[in-house]
C-alpha cells in the first residue's frame, strides 16, 4: 500500500478564553479550552469527515495551500493515509450475551450494528460546529 500524507491548513482564533480552531476545507469549526484539546478535536473531527467522503465515493478536498495566512495564526494538520483506510479487521471482543441475544433478537448484523455504534459514537466525541 503506498503511504501518503495529507495536509490541511486550520486557522486558530481566540475568542473570549476559548480556542476556535476552524478547516475550510471540510466545513469544521471546533471549540476548545485549550490547543492541545482543541488539536486534538479537529484531527478526529477530519478523519471522520474524510472517512464520511470515502463511505459516499466523494472525492477529498484537495489541500489548498495558496490562499493560507503563513504569518497569521494557522497550523497545518499532518494525516497518515493509513488512519484513513476503512479496510476490515477481525477482533476477538467478549460483549455480555443478553446484549448480543438483542442484536440477533433483531436480525442485525453483529459487526455492522457494532461497527455504527462506534462510528455514531466517534462522531459524537469529535461533533463540531458546521
Amino acid at each position: 500500500m503506498l503511504k501518503i500524507n495529507l495536509v490541511y491548513p486550520v486557522s486558530i482564533k481566540n475568542i473570549g478564553g476559548k480556542i476556535i480552531l476552524v478547516s475550510d476545507h471540510f466545513k469544521l469549526q471546533i471549540e476548545a479550552l485549550d490547543i492541545q484539546e482543541g488539536l486534538k478535536k479537529i484531527k478526529g473531527s477530519i478523519v471522520l469527515a474524510i472517512n464520511d467522503y470515502s463511505k459516499k465515493g466523494k472525492a477529498l478536498p484537495v489541500p489548498d495551500l495558496d490562499n493560507v495566512d503563513l504569518l497569521g495564526n494557522t497550523i497545518f494538520i499532518e494525516l497518515d493515509s493509513t488512519q484513513i483506510t476503512s479496510k476490515a479487521e477481525r477482533v476477538n471482543m467478549t460483549i455480555p450475551s443478553n446484549l448480543l441475544t438483542l442484536i440477533d433478537h433483531e436480525n442485525l448484523n453483529r459487526s455492522n450494528y457494532i461497527s455504527d455504534l462506534i462510528w455514531k459514537d466517534m462522531q459524537q466525541r469529535y461533533k463540531s460546529k458546521n
